[in-house]
């Protein structure tokens, strides 16, 4: 009997929140989108940008090649580990919430099973970002992220934004 991926499937629907109809990914689940400004208020930093970077955190699968009660060992080991992780930076343009540098690094789950935002290089979105137990700003496929170009909605409703607080962060410094 293959436990791995019956325990693996558990997981996955254990840690998934629940689903609309025509979400970009059939097995994650969201509720009702809240409107902008409840949005606005319940999540850690709003703001809008561009993506200049995308790195890929991968969790590595457990060996195929181990048995008995190593394999099982491996197995609930890489149950226990995140999903893979998409660190993405964000040239930020303005701000509605939160305290944000001028380059930010949001995460998302790398796929979209598990909630992931499919973030593209290069593009612009609206985020609402939440904020992680180790302090990173977390984005999932539930939030009200979306591109800029269709975001026209959210942004009359914020209103105006502001400028970045800080100029660069640590990691990334301003561009000139």
């Amino acid at each position: 009997m293959k436990v791995f991926p019956i325990l693996l499937g558990v997981a996955l629907l254990a840690v998934t929140p629940i689903i609309p109809e025509g979400t970009a990914c059939e097995i994650c689940s969201c509720a009702p989108q809240l409107p902008p400004s409840r949005a606005r208020d319940s999540s850690a930093a709003v703001f809008s940008g561009r993506v200049v970077a995308l790195l890929t955190q991968p969790v590595a699968t457990p060996d195929s090649t181990l048995q008995g009660s190593q394999r099982r060992d491996a197995e609930l080991a890489y149950l226990r580990k995140p999903v893979n992780r998409l660190q993405v930076t964000i040239e930020v343009l303005e701000v509605w919430k939160g305290d944000i540098a001028a380059r930010t690094d949001v995460y998302t789950a790398n796929e979209c099973c598990v909630c992931g935002f499919p973030f593209e290089l290069g593009k612009e979105y609206l985020i609402y970002a939440g904020r992680a137990s180790s302090g990173h700003l977390g984005v999932s496929l539930c939030s009200r992220t979306r591109e800029l170009s269709k975001a026209a909605d959210d942004v009359a409703a914020l209103g105006p934004g502001a400028a970045p607080s800080r100029p660069g962060s640590a990691l990334y410094p301003p561009h000139n």
